[in-house]
């Protein structure tokens, strides 16, 4: 499945508004009889039925994941075993593979992490990420959107995320092509941050089909070398292996990613449902890899999944 910038993507499916929750139907019908009956307490469960209907979003169809020893469940056990503890980063992330194969059990991870932005310190370090997952909190950045990036430059894999979130409301500078395809291979976790910035670079508008296919077409065949190496040397693959897969699979789709990178990840996975974080060191697990390995498990395993915006719409 290893082919070049331009190849046909694959074709979406339907999506459907799913509202499982019972107690939010229950609402329904406690609103229906108050409207036939004229009671004066319409008006009070008109706001509430607001409230629980608001989360019930548009939804792919159901596409289960067996749960046992498979690979994505084993990762699945992995975070949520997590719970409060998950990077916030690493739940942001899952917002994505939650959105498009439907994974219930991330909403909560994903939720903790936007319910702490009222607190105005946890805004100033994860809310400049919260458009990830719901473009409402980042409204209150858009006046000063152009500093915020700015001060993330010392940082270039937050800068070059950054740049790509945001490029519909400040766009980005004239250097920052070159600065994207810069060889910064010793810089930890930038493969993946140049892929992510790629592509929300595509999804908000913000460069050419030919723009982006030189950038995609630059990086993956860099990327390619490095893939390609790790698992010829029959090395642990380690966090920047399973970063760099799951990126491609985010930014370019499956149909650039090749067979032998994917079942590498998914052979070398610890019994934990993790990734050794620094190859046979034997360091901790890192939720960063961690969420990026089930994305790309997922992706492989599950490649009649239709697609899913990279960044949720307003709508």
């Amino acid at each position: 499945m290893d082919r070049g910038p331009g190849a046909a993507s694959r074709s979406s499916s339907g999506t459907k508004m799913s509202c499982p929750n019972y107690k939010r139907r229950r609402v329904l019908e406690v609103l229906a009889n108050s409207l036939r009956r004229g009671q004066a307490v319409f008006t009070w469960v008109v706001v509430v039925a607001t409230i629980l209907l608001w989360s019930c979003r548009p939804q792919v169809p159901l596409r289960p994941v067996v749960t046992g020893d498979d690979p994505s469940s084993k990762t699945t056990a992995y975070l949520i075993s997590r719970g409060n503890y998950l990077l916030p980063g690493a739940a942001l992330l899952l917002d994505y593979p939650r959105r498009k194969f439907n994974l219930d059990w991330a909403r909560p991870l994903v939720d903790t992490v936007l319910a702490k932005l009222s607190d105005p310190k946890e805004f100033a370090t994860v809310g400049v990420f919260a458009r990830m997952v719901d473009p409402v909190p980042a409204r209150a950045l858009k006046p000063s959107i152009t500093q915020t990036i700015e001060s993330f430059r010392p940082i270039p894999t937050t800068y070059a995320v950054l740049q790509g979130l945001y490029c519909d409301w400040a766009p980005p500078p004239a250097e920052f092509r070159t600065f994207l395809l810069e060889d910064k291979a010793s810089l930890k976790h930038w493969r993946v941050s140049s892929l992510v910035a790629l592509a929300y670079l595509k999804a908000n508008g913000c460069l050419q089909e030919s723009d982006w296919s030189g950038i995609a077409t630059e990086l993956l065949v860099r990327y390619r070398v490095f893939l390609d190496e790790i698992v010829a040397s029959q090395a642990p693959p380690g966090a920047e292996f399973v970063e760099t897969v799951g990126g491609i699979f985010f930014a370019l789709g499956g149909s650039y990613v090749k067979d032998a990178w994917a079942m590498y990840l998914i052979e070398h996975q610890r019994p934990d449902g993790t990734w050794n974080e620094a190859g046979a060191s034997g360091s901790d697990a890192d939720d960063l890899t961690a969420a990026w390995g089930l994305l790309a498990i997922l992706e492989y395993t599950h490649p009649q999944a239709g697609p899913v915006p990279v960044i949720p719409s307003e709508a």
